[in-house]
């Protein structure tokens, strides 16, 4: 890191800022700073990410749906935004909205710079975000499921936007859904009904908009669980990367599925929903 700092719009402590990234945990953003193990795994997730039917579709959900609800924002946050995948996609449909991600993986938002060579990013946790009415639009895109106090998290996103702004949230539904995957990728929960909505209204936001998503393939993943329930742990996530016939196929399907809720019709169902709210 260099010398320069960053100053907190809330309670104007100094954090320490080389231009690229601003660290609110005390940690350099360098790859090699990194375990191979942490710093490889950030690498493996943005190859992945790029032309997979799940992050490829809903990232271009989420993106439409930023462009559908609020046209008029000028800055939106990522909070958790991984290797920066859905910002960019965010981006290149609004070119001109100010960008920010916060992750608490700062391998992850070395990857992040890659693609969002002029985004702020933060390395930040979402039980300490450091801003107050600060941002037009926050989006949280499958993190809750990971945090134990979910209603505490979404209290402080509620505190990062404007008054009237607006919040994106996706999560994953169907706690029967439940498989060796969540358990592979540190979740705590998946929502079930209209528990999300509950939360997130109890948080001081009004329900906009939701919709399930992964819906016409929601069959195809419960067999999908169905099968891995029995499978050793380390053939588990090859559910993350299935062969590139099926892939392809998953691509269509969750495309037109996508083009069907931007036509403005909502499923009940599916495997993740997407929550549109705003703050009261």
């Amino acid at each position: 890191m260099g010398d320069a700092t960053w100053d907190c719009p809330s309670c104007h402590a100094l954090y320490s800022s080389d231009g690229s990234y601003v660290d609110l945990m005390g940690e350099q953003l360098v790859r090699d700073d990194y375990p191979q193990q942490i710093a490889g795994s950030a690498e493996k997730l943005a190859l992945l990410e790029d032309g997979h039917f799940w992050f490829e579709e809903r990232a271009r959900l989420v993106a439409s749906a930023a462009d559908r609800f609020f046209p008029s924002a000028r800055n939106l946050l990522d909070v958790g935004c991984g290797t920066g995948y859905v910002l960019g996609h965010i981006a290149k449909r609004r070119p001109g909205l100010e960008i920010s991600g916060g992750d608490v993986s700062g391998a992850a938002l070395v990857e992040a710079r890659q693609r969002l060579p002029s985004a702020l990013l933060y390395r930040m946790d979402i039980e300490n975000i450091p801003f107050e009415a600060e941002f037009d639009v926050v989006c949280c895109l499958d993190v809750l499921e990971h945090v134990r106090d979910d209603l505490a998290a979404l209290r402080n996103l509620h505190r990062a936007i404007r008054p009237s702004g607006g919040l994106l949230i996706t999560v994953p539904q169907y706690p029967w859904l439940w498989s060796g995957h969540d358990e592979q990728v540190c979740h705590v929960r998946r929502y079930g009904g209209s528990e999300i909505l509950q939360r997130i209204s109890d948080s001081g936001f009004r329900i906009s908009w939701t919709t399930g998503f992964v819906s016409l393939l929601l069959p195809a993943f419960v067999m999908s669980r169905r099968l891995r329930l029995a499978a050793r742990p380390g053939r588990r996530m090859r559910e993350m990367i299935p062969p590139k016939a099926l892939n392809g196929l998953f691509r269509g399907v969750m495309r037109f599925e996508r083009r069907l809720i931007e036509c403005g019709i909502r499923f009940p169902f599916g495997s993740s929903r997407l929550v549109v709210a705003r703050r009261q």
